[in-house]
């Protein structure tokens, strides 16, 4: 019996991305969206690399200097960020509840389908530099 319903999914991962005042080729981060993370297991959604789904939600983590309270985020389906997939989108740097970390959430809403489940996400900051240390990742299907 196929599966009924709609299943939602999250991708988390520990990253190490610095991102400044200008996009770059090698300012990005690779997400695979067919990697779950169920919170105590990791495992592959479907077998091949082909996803579809609903993106829904994008949180970046990380550490800020230099005064950056903004970022940028951008997306495509291609790691030289000529194939767009989420339009570019502005949002606020938060600090956490001790001050040592920043996250940034963006609403996404974006059904998608493709041949490859590998996005990747090019981002800049208004100034400064904000260091990612974590992507979570949460899509429906």
């Amino acid at each position: 019996m196929a599966k009924v319903g709609q299943f939602i999914h999250r991708v988390k991962e520990s990253v190490s991305q610095a991102f400044t005042t200008s996009y770059g080729s090698d300012k990005k981060i690779t997400i695979n969206l067919n990697q779950i993370d169920d919170g105590a297991n990791s495992s592959i959604v479907r077998r091949s690399a082909v996803y579809s789904g609903n993106i829904q939600l994008i949180r970046i983590k990380g550490t800020v200097s230099g005064s950056a309270t903004q970022v940028t985020l951008k997306g495509y389906t291609d790691d030289g960020g000529n194939d767009l997939l989420l339009p570019a989108s502005v949002g606020t740097l938060e600090p956490s509840v001790d001050g040592t970390n920043h996250s940034v959430v963006f609403r996404v809403n974006a059904y998608h389908a493709a041949e490859t489940s590998s996005i990747y996400l090019f981002c800049k900051t208004n100034t400064g530099t904000f260091t990612a240390s974590e992507v979570l990742i949460t899509w429906f299907e």
